[in-house]
C-alpha cells in the first residue's frame, strides 16, 4: 500500500495532539520522557501515575489556562481490552464511560436512558 492509498492518516497526524512530545524534552530524556514528572503536555489534565496493565491516572492541571472550568479532579483510564468486560464494569458502576460497546448489543444498548451516540472516526 502506498501513501496515496492511505489519505486518512495525513489529517489526524497534522494535529498537535499526535506529536509524541516536545523535542528538547524527548532528546534530554530519551528513556523516560513519557513518565509522570517528565512528560510535557498542554491540556486540562497531567499524567499523575501510569501502572502498566492497571490504570493511567490523570489529575487536573494546576497550570492549564481553563482549569477553573474543569469539574473533575482526576480521571482513571483502565486498559480493558474486552468490550463485554468493559460493559459489565460500566453496568456495575466501576466505570463511568465506555469508548466503545459490544457491536452485537448495539440495538439493546441504544434503548437505555444512559446511552449517548454520535459520529465517530472508525474503521
Amino acid at each position: 500500500m502506498g501513501v496515496a492509498d492511505a489519505p486518512s492518516f495525513a489529517t489526524p497526524a497534522a494535529f498537535t495532539d499526535a506529536v509524541a512530545g516536545q523535542d528538547p524534552v524527548v532528546e534530554a530524556r530519551p528513556d523516560d520522557w513519557f513518565l509522570p514528572g517528565h512528560i510535557v503536555g498542554n491540556g486540562a489534565f497531567v499524567l499523575e501515575a501510569w501502572r502498566v496493565g492497571d490504570r493511567i491516572r490523570l489529575r487536573r492541571s494546576p497550570t492549564w489556562w481553563g482549569r477553573r472550568g474543569v469539574g473533575l479532579a482526576s480521571i482513571d483510564a483502565l486498559p480493558v481490552e474486552n468490550a463485554i468486560t468493559a460493559l459489565n464494569l460500566y453496568l456495575t458502576g466501576a466505570l463511568d464511560w465506555l469508548p466503545r460497546t459490544p457491536t452485537d448489543l448495539g440495538e439493546a444498548l441504544r434503548e437505555r436512558a444512559d446511552h449517548y451516540g454520535g459520529p465517530a472516526n472508525s474503521v
